[in-house]
């Protein structure tokens, strides 16, 4: 697998008591998966993500990634990594620093080997596969606004063209139609290069709707590894990890418990929601 945990052990610093994460074991394809990492604020997400393209090394255990075996010493050559596997961070702030939207998304391109015609050429065609329009590209980026940052800085990790991408809560500060504008993006990138794509949400509703697998964690533990539908079944793992049903699966148990529908799995998304009903109602 393109990316391997074995018994992987993190702690930002020596004296905690409690590692962040905890004995974690993992495989990761470079193709193929659109996985969603779930879990409550400080149960070690952040951290795992920041751990898959060793911008943190691991403080014990195995984590290989791409073949490449990353030790727990900062000397080590890690270009080649953070170029394949694309980090787009919770806050946009962390990801621009350049004059221009323009430079901001060609740095990547410009620091991975491209000259600066092909990094301009690469910035444009991802600005516009994204979104953003052209009288943005020579404003400061720290002058947009929320939903605007975090378009560029999604935009300067895809220009790189990375392997596999990993986002942290990227639809935060987007309105409804941003989010479903970035979410069909990602969508379409997945389908159409069979790139994995990572995502670490709260929202139910884009696990339902997108991902292929969803990993829990709780404490610093992987406590769920597996397909979101065998999670959204198991009504006392949700209950033991707080964690909500989507809004279409709320609405199928509303209508099964009045006895309008009936079902032994329950549907995730509006089109198996949809085949539930006019499935019972052709009975």
């Amino acid at each position: 697998m393109d990316i391997n945990f074995q018994h992987v052990n993190f702690k930002y610093d020596k004296k905690q008591k409690i590692n962040t994460l905890n004995d974690i074991n993992l495989t990761i394809s470079k193709e193929n998966e659109f996985i969603t990492i779930l879990g409550h604020t400080g149960s070690g997400k952040s951290t795992l993500v920041q751990l898959m393209n060793a911008l943190i090394l691991p403080t014990s255990g195995s984590l290989t990634i791409f073949n490449q075996e990353i030790k727990q010493k900062r000397n080590q050559p890690l270009k080649e990594i953070r170029k394949r596997i694309g980090l787009v961070f919770q806050f946009p702030e962390y990801q621009l620093f350049e004059e221009t939207v323009l430079k901001d998304i060609m740095f990547g391109p410009v620091n991975f080997g491209l000259n600066m015609e092909q990094a301009k050429q690469q910035a444009l065609d991802t600005a516009k596969l994204i979104g953003i329009s052209d009288d943005l590209l020579e404003r400061a980026p720290f002058n947009l606004s929320g939903g605007q940052k975090r378009k560029v800085a999604i935009a300067g990790i895809l220009a790189s063209n990375p392997d596999i991408l990993i986002f942290d809560e990227p639809t935060v500060g987007l309105d409804p139609k941003g989010k479903k504008e970035l979410l069909s993006l990602l969508d379409k990138i997945h389908k159409e290069t069979h790139k994995t794509i990572i995502i670490i949400t709260h929202d139910m509703n884009i696990v339902a709707n997108y991902s292929n697998r969803s990993i829990v964690l709780k404490e610093g533990n992987i406590v769920f590894d597996g397909k979101p539908i065998d999670l959204f079944n198991n009504k006392t793992m949700l209950q033991s990890m707080n964690l909500d049903l989507p809004y279409i699966s709320r609405v199928a148990e509303n209508l099964k418990a009045a006895g309008k529908i009936n079902y032994k799995s329950v549907p995730l998304t509006l089109d198996e929601l949809y085949d539930c009903i006019t499935g019972d109602l052709n009975e």
